[in-house]
């Protein structure tokens, strides 16, 4: 099981310069780096590729995106509608263990409100459907879910929340910290160990 996202594009820097400086600014300070802007629109954009959760205007050009007939810049230029980046909320970052080959540098959003049906891309996502944290978690826990690190962590921590609306509060109160495990031995095995307080 795994949240959407990717890697931010070309298309997305672009898209991060058409923001207004205020919004730049505050995504840029808040990520703690000059591509939060950009981070942001990846989210989004990353999200509606492969879930289909976007504004509607954009959501018409998505197969067409898809099969390489036109870009998202044309999509964007096209709809008039830019990416709605100001309703994202920054609650978490994971860095991939330096003892793994492929690695990560991943920031978590949440999205609350007019999200829709979800349609998977049948390509990088196969199957979706909303759930509970709680449930997926169980999922997860009875094996029928496999699930890395930093996505347990999340969904641990979305579960401690009763309500969306409490969920919100404190995503927003929270102060994010670069969160990156390291890979131990123990009785023989690799453990993923990560480092207090964790998420």
């Amino acid at each position: 099981m795994v949240f959407p996202g990717g890697t931010v594009d070309p298309e997305d820097h672009h898209h991060s310069t058409t923001l207004s400086s205020t919004t730049r600014e505050h995504l840029n300070r808040l990520l703690d780096t000059p591509l939060g802007a950009a981070l942001a629109i990846t989210a989004v954009r990353e999200t509606l590729e492969e879930v289909g959760i976007g504004p509607v205007e954009l959501r018409t050009f998505r197969e067409r995106v898809r099969r390489r007939e036109l870009t998202w810049s044309d999509a964007v230029r096209q709809s008039g509608v830019s990416w709605p980046v100001e309703d994202l909320i920054y609650f978490a970052h994971w860095i991939t263990p330096t003892e793994r080959a492929h690695r990560f540098d991943t920031r978590f959003f949440l999205k609350t409100g007019g999200l829709g049906d979800v349609s998977p891309d049948g390509e990088e996502i196969v199957e979706t459907y909303w759930t509970s944290p709680r449930k997926a978690l169980e999922e997860y826990e009875s094996g029928r879910w496999s699930m890395l690190t930093p996505t347990v962590a999340v969904l641990t921590w979305l579960a401690e929340g009763s309500t969306v609306a409490d969920i919100v509060v404190r995503a927003r109160r929270r102060t994010v910290t670069t969160i990156q495990p390291r890979v131990v031995r123990r009785f023989g095995e690799e453990v993923v160990e990560v480092p207090p307080p964790g998420l």
